[in-house]
């Protein structure tokens, strides 16, 4: 656990040293965005945004990449998948590149992909939602739907899809929260040199 700690400690104090000198009034206008959608799908989960016309694709994506599975439990579970590693992924090579609000984007960014993943579960049992396929030919079919219904829990999927998407506002306040530390930091250590 010292370790952890340690660690933690250490992330903490570069992201520190990282602000030094870096340009606060251009990640105001950023945050001020992520905060607007935080609002508007903790308000309307269902709303539209720019980060909606991102994960769709990707989300789509994954069903491509996971066309090798088949039919199955991993092609419905694949769009999904990429939807949220994604994010993560991005988030691992900005700490790379000792990025930290970007680190905060990133978070962001899978937050609206756990609302939008919490809506599409929600929605299992009675199928409402407008649904699209990057696989042309076949009947278009909700991954959830056959997820659920494979796992034995069609009956739960509201209930699933709201702590989901509950889920997903935390981890935005999580990522407003760094962001707003971030930008304190540079606000407070504008003068000093990089």
């Amino acid at each position: 656990m010292g370790s952890l700690k340690d660690l933690v400690g250490r992330v903490v104090t570069d992201a520190a040293d990282w602000c030094r000198g870096r340009n606060w009034a251009l990640r105001i206008p950023v945050w001020l965005f992520l905060a607007y959608v935080g609002v508007l799908q903790a308000i309307r989960p269902e709303s539209w945004t720019i980060f909606s016309g991102i994960n769709l694709p990707i989300h789509e994506g994954g069903h491509l990449l996971f066309r090798w599975c088949g039919d199955g439990f991993f092609h419905a579970a694949g769009g999904t998948l990429l939807q949220l590693v994604t994010p993560l992924g991005a988030a691992v090579a900005l700490f790379k590149q000792r990025d930290y609000f970007g680190i905060a984007f990133c978070i962001a960014w899978l937050s609206t992909n756990l609302v939008g993943t919490g809506v599409y579960m929600a929605d299992a049992e009675l199928q409402q939602l407008p649904l699209v396929t990057a696989e042309g030919g076949g009947p278009v079919t909700h991954d959830w739907e056959s997820l659920f219904s494979t796992l034995g829990l069609l009956r739960a999927c509201e209930g699933i899809g709201w702590l989901t998407r509950q889920a997903g506002n935390l981890v935005m306040l999580a990522a407003l929260g760094l962001g707003a530390w971030l930008i304190v930091r540079m606000i407070r250590t504008r003068g000093d040199a990089a």
